[in-house]
């Protein structure tokens, strides 16, 4: 699979009728390094050296069209969730006579919170944590290192005081079909003139993939409100938000709470972070039935049940080798529910990757 993923690309940059108005660049991304995973108790540790990488051809034509074909390719069998053989096509069209207007076609990272965009995908790192926070982990049905993403269409059109985007995918499971129940739709409106060095954003999602196993095998539908300060070089984030996972079945509770908060500090040659993540489904017994049967079992345990709470602790540091290359080194502590049987399941893990992006 993985070398015809390459091939297809290969066919794809060759068979493309360049002219002199069709900029053809190479961009992409890289990691390498290892990780640590010990459960407190009732799983043996976990250590493993991984590696990821990106490869993208972007070309644009004219002022107006760009289009990107990537390749995610990754070590079978990656722990951390990293993966190989995916071939991605984005094209993006700014029509020159309506400015504010853009309009994306292909495989797109779906506008639900302001952070979707800022979550690791598979190589590509785009903020100082590796593992993406608990809430879009949900979403991604317990990966930790991909985005939201799906095909589709999506319309964003930026005012004065923020923009407002909207999209129609195929579902939550990102695969190119569609055997669920119509389109998934997503809408994010930001706004960063409220609060000065602030930017406030209120999202919606809805994606029906029940009687489908790939994706969240639910009636999905999240809300989420979120913002952003920066200020000088310090960076504080905050988001909460409500998916419900309705599986039809009235005896299982499905809503659950979402919650985010970060702070990062800018030194210049290093950077320094911190990540608090929590996930609280509305049965959060720890009896192992109640909860909706689309839940996914959550964070880096061996937890069998998912009527549990759940959070997680990161702590990163990240040392700028260059404005490409850098060293990514991440603690990660998953917390179960408060009594101490669930306490058992807690899992700390640490992560050091050199990450490179061109």
């Amino acid at each position: 699979m993985k070398y015809f993923s390459v091939l297809t690309l290969l066919l794809a940059i060759f068979t493309i009728s360049v002219s002199a108005e069709t900029l053809v660049s190479i961009s992409g991304s890289a990691l390498t390094g290892v990780s640590g995973i010990k459960q407190e108790e009732g799983n043996p540790f976990r250590g493993q050296f991984e590696s990821a990488a990106n490869l993208g051809v972007n070309l644009q034509q004219g002022e107006e069209i760009f289009i990107d074909f990537e390749l995610a390719m990754a070590g079978l069998a990656s722990e951390s969730g990293f993966s190989t053989g995916l071939l991605y096509l984005t094209l993006n069209y700014k029509p020159e006579q309506y400015k504010n207007t853009e309009v994306t076609v292909g495989s797109l990272t779906q506008p639900f919170g302001q952070f979707a965009e800022s979550q690791t995908d598979n190589s590509s790192i785009s903020g100082p944590f590796i593992y993406n926070d608990l809430g879009y982990t949900l979403l991604k049905k317990n990966n930790p290192v991909f985005q939201l993403a799906s095909n589709g269409v999506k319309v964003k059109q930026t005012f004065a005081h923020g923009s407002l985007e909207a999209s129609v995918f195929n579902g939550t499971d990102g695969y190119d079909n569609n055997p669920d129940k119509g389109f998934g739709v997503a809408v994010r409106f930001l706004n960063s003139t409220l609060v000065p060095n602030t930017t406030w954003g209120a999202s919606f999602l809805n994606s029906n993939d029940f009687g489908n196993p790939n994706g969240l095998n639910s009636n999905t539908t999240g809300a989420m409100v979120d913002f952003q300060t920066k200020l000088d070089d310090l960076t504080v984030g905050f988001y909460a938000g409500m998916i419900q996972l309705n599986d039809y079945n009235e005896a299982t509770e499905d809503n659950i709470g979402i919650y985010m908060a970060s702070i990062a500090k800018d030194y210049g040659s290093h950077t320094l972070a911190f990540q608090y993540s929590m996930v609280t489904p509305k049965d959060y017994d720890g009896s192992g039935s109640g909860m909706s049967a689309a839940m996914p079992i959550l964070g880096l345990s061996n937890i069998t049940f998912t009527d549990v709470d759940v959070q997680r602790f990161q702590l990163a540091g990240v040392l700028h080798v260059s404005d490409t290359f850098n060293l990514h080194n991440e603690l990660v502590y998953d917390a179960y529910g408060d009594n101490n049987e669930n306490n058992n399941y807690n899992t700390y893990g640490i992560l050091s990757y050199a990450s490179l992006k061109f």
